[in-house]
């Protein structure tokens, strides 16, 4: 009896450790404002006695990991988060119990610069008209320099947008090929262990 007891409480560890609640973390718009409130949502499997979670965000590059809150109530499926990291390129991650689960990669910026690119534009501008020159622009001078800046502007940020959209992608696929590999050798690694208990035991 008391072996029949302590099968069936392992078999349910087991269980528990390996059908995590989290299936996956939806990953924020590509570009996130420093300071901005961004809802940060995830998918859940309900089950009983469930623990808070804990939701961090780590540096791309340096991997260094800010946790934004220890005791995330998981059954939610969203929490609001208030930007308070420096500008670069981040993922999410959230710890239910049975191991992290990962967002894709998204960029913070410091929400001052495109305020003071606009400013710096109108110098520049300036600076290529001649110094001597009387000759006041008219109307349909000033919106085609308008139309050639836009232009222009866009040509430039267009390899940056796609640069982005490539290294999210990419990330995002092998984070989770890794989570994928994790959990079938997790689950094989249950079977193996249900396969040796029960030989030892009946």
């Amino acid at each position: 009896m008391s072996r029949f007891i302590f099968l069936t409480l392992l078999l349910a560890f087991i269980g528990f450790t390996i059908f995590s609640e989290v299936g996956q973390v939806d990953t924020p718009s590509s570009k996130v404002a420093n300071g901005a409130n961004v809802v940060i949502t995830w998918t859940y499997t309900a089950v009983a006695n469930q623990m808070p979670g804990i939701l961090s965000c780590i540096d791309n590059t340096t991997k260094n990991t800010t946790v934004i809150n220890s005791s995330v109530d998981l059954a939610s499926k969203s929490y609001r988060w208030t930007v308070n990291i420096p500008a670069g390129t981040y993922y999410l991650a959230l710890n239910d119990g049975g191991g992290d689960k990962y967002s894709g990669t998204f960029s913070v910026f410091d929400a001052g610069q495109p305020i003071q690119a606009q400013a710096s534009s109108p110098t520049s501008t300036s600076a290529s008209t001649p110094t001597g020159s009387s000759t006041a622009l008219t109307g349909g001078d000033r919106a085609q320099i308008g139309t050639s800046t836009e232009t222009q502007t866009t040509q430039t940020q267009s390899p940056t947008v796609a640069e982005v959209s490539s290294s999210h992608s990419a990330s995002t696929s092998q984070r989770s090929s890794a989570t994928s590999f994790t959990k079938s050798y997790e689950i094989l690694l249950g079977l193996i262990m249900m396969a040796t208990l029960m030989a030892h035991f009946f």
